[in-house]
């Protein structure tokens, strides 16, 4: 006869004695992760696609510069300028005696670029009262100074130092399209050739007055910015030879068993 189930028993029924049966839990399967993570997880890589390709910023600053220092050389790299009372004064006349149709405020100006083109401009004088024509002038001065030996011989020296400049940031341009670091050999070259042309053209400036003693030189805009390029380029090409040849990275995967990331 059966043991009837006591609820305040130490010993548990069994299935011989008619009670419940015992539960016996079973084991449960272990998560054991891929062996490669999905590649959902896997770490964000802000150069994706560019692993292994070197830098863009070199190329973009070598043409720029290239840019810079051409469009420089059109623009006016000295400025010369003589007023109406430089013009009495280098003529003996006091400037109280000037002819009618000279204002007081007026002066002569002349520009030059880097390729030797010259333009005069007089402003300032009435060519009805003085009786010819301003321009005419201009363009006769202009070609008188043009056509002077020495003039030419001094534009010639400029001229040929900025051809050198040109081939040479050029050259960097072609070596940036296949090495960034092979690039920065000629870019500072060229900005040492800048240097050395910009400065020959300051101190020219600087000694002018000396030459002639009512006349009034200063720099152009074309000049300016030839220096600026020259001091930009040397540094740029500097950066460009110590770090502009190293290459994006590539993002190791994680290795296998690796977990997942948590969300939370």
């Amino acid at each position: 006869m059966s043991t009837p189930y006591n609820p305040f028993s130490a010993q548990p029924p069994n299935a011989s004695q008619g009670g419940y049966p015992q539960y016996t839990p079973q084991p449960q399967p272990q998560y054991t992760p891929a062996a490669q993570p999905s590649a959902a997880y896997a770490p964000y890589n802000p150069n994706a696609g560019l692993e292994g390709r070197s830098p863009v910023w070199p190329k973009l600053g070598v043409i720029a510069l290239f840019l810079l220092i051409l469009g420089s050389t059109f623009l006016p790299m000295m400025i010369a300028k003589m007023t109406t009372e430089d013009l009495a004064n280098e003529y003996g006349v006091s400037s109280l005696m000037l002819p009618e149709g000279v204002d007081a405020d007026g002066y002569v100006g002349l520009t030059l670029n880097w390729w030797g083109h010259v333009e005069f401009d007089a402003v300032g004088f009435d060519e009805d009262a003085l009786g010819y024509d301003i321009e005419a002038a201009e363009e006769e001065q202009r070609q008188e100074l043009v056509e002077d030996e020495d003039f030419q011989t001094l534009i010639s020296v400029i001229s040929g130092g900025v051809i050198v400049v040109l081939v040479l940031a050029g050259l960097a341009v072609i070596c940036v399209l296949f090495n960034n670091r092979l690039s920065a050999l000629p870019g500072i070259l060229a900005a040492l050739a800048q240097m050395a042309g910009t400065g020959l053209i300051f101190f020219f400036i600087s000694v002018a007055p000396e030459m002639e003693e009512n006349l009034t030189v200063t720099p152009g805009t074309g000049l300016w910015l030839f220096l600026a390029a020259s001091v930009g380029g040397f540094i740029f090409y500097i950066v460009v030879l110590v770090a502009g040849g190293k290459k994006y990275p590539a993002v190791q995967p994680p290795q296998a068993g690796t977990p997942y990331p948590s969300a939370y």
